[in-house]
């Protein structure tokens, strides 16, 4: 047993570690990391209260509960927040090549949803409207799944 911290919400692997967002107070900016090797854990700095958390793309990616997505680079332990400009990241899921996001654009309705595709980097690309009320996302290959509000799930196969 390895003893990280109060509730662990978020698990990630990759990049020769294991990566923990821990349920906490709203001030808590900080996630855990597990050396594989040494199974030595470390506290690392995101800036963000953290969330759920993807390692894909040479990356660590936290969803804040702030609507933020923070990229850190598990070899510096630089972070970056991603730039979604107005909007407001909802939800986020890995794929092979980054990130898909979720996002509320600022202005639209309650329901509105914009698709972002996030490069390694960190560099969001606007891809278009997501469905109406999207609350989830997975990724599978090139496919795309949305989770909605109303109850549906609805594949999108972006070109």
């Amino acid at each position: 047993d390895i003893e990280v911290g109060p509730a662990p919400f978020g698990l990630a692997s990759g990049n020769g570690a294991v990566w923990v967002s821990l349920i906490g107070t709203p001030e808590d900016t900080t996630i855990m990391r597990i050396d594989k090797q040494t199974l030595e854990v470390s506290e690392v700095y995101v800036g963000v209260n953290p969330g759920p958390i993807d390692v894909t793309g040479g990356a660590v990616w936290v969803n804040s509960y702030d609507d933020e997505l923070v990229r850190l680079d598990p070899s510096t332990l630089e972070v970056a927040l991603v730039d979604f400009g107005d909007a407001r990241l909802r939800s986020h899921a890995a794929g092979p090549d980054g990130i898909w996001a979720i996002a509320s654009p600022s202005g639209g309705g309650q329901n509105d949803r914009v698709l972002f595709q996030v490069s390694p980097s960190g560099e969001a690309e606007e891809i278009g409207e997501a469905p109406v009320a999207t609350t989830a996302i997975t990724v599978d290959g090139d496919q795309l799944w949305f989770g909605t509000s109303e109850g549906f799930v609805v594949l999108f196969e972006p070109a």
